[in-house]
């Protein structure tokens, strides 16, 4: 399997399938890219990864390596246009949250993710946990009762933050960004 990265950020969990522990599944050759917005982050990422591919563009590491699977965590506001790069060229793609910041790359995602054999992941990975798979357990068998408000908190530690963080096009907002686990979950 050809493994890509795009950007530096979110968890890129598929690095898992990079270690001597990944049961079975063999991700080599690996690239990485940057995502036009912070490639400090993203050279980063490919230093960490080892014997990774480095390319400064993100079209040209899709067209040059074409990777079967590529995984996305770009800016936050930029994950739309990565995702449908990658999309575009029929890779499978899985995403930090959020997937899409704007209407425009919902509805294009949406669009590209309805072709035959295409694949778009998120990483929202609470509803994987064992409380919170006991939990829909018990309200799917009846132990709880009618379920009438649920909520959720996830914290972040209050520190500084990149300046686009503040730039809504760059951040995407706090709702899509954090808020989207517990409305998952």
């Amino acid at each position: 399997m050809r493994l890509a990265f795009i950007g530096g950020w979110g968890h890129h969990y598929l690095r898992g399938l990079l270690s001597e522990q990944a049961d079975g599944v063999v991700a080599r050759p690996v690239a990485v890219s940057g995502d036009g917005h912070d490639e400090r982050r993203a050279r980063a990422l490919a230093q960490q990864l080892g014997e990774a591919a480095w390319f400064d563009d993100p079209r040209r590491m899709l067209e040059q390596f074409r990777p079967d699977v590529v995984s996305v965590g770009a800016v936050y506001g930029y994950n739309g246009d990565m995702i449908a790069l990658a999309m575009e060229r029929g890779a499978a793609v899985v995403s930090d949250k959020p997937i899409a910041a704007t209407w425009e790359q919902f509805r294009r995602l949406k669009q590209l993710s309805e072709r035959p054999g295409a694949t778009l992941l998120t990483e929202l990975p609470l509803r994987c946990l064992e409380e919170f798979q006991a939990a829909a357990t018990a309200v799917a068998d009846g132990q709880v009762g009618q379920v009438v408000l649920a909520t959720a908190q996830k914290s972040y530690r209050f520190r500084m933050r990149p300046a686009w963080y503040a730039d809504r096009a760059s951040y995407g907002g706090t709702m899509l960004w954090v808020a989207s686990h517990g409305i998952d979950a």
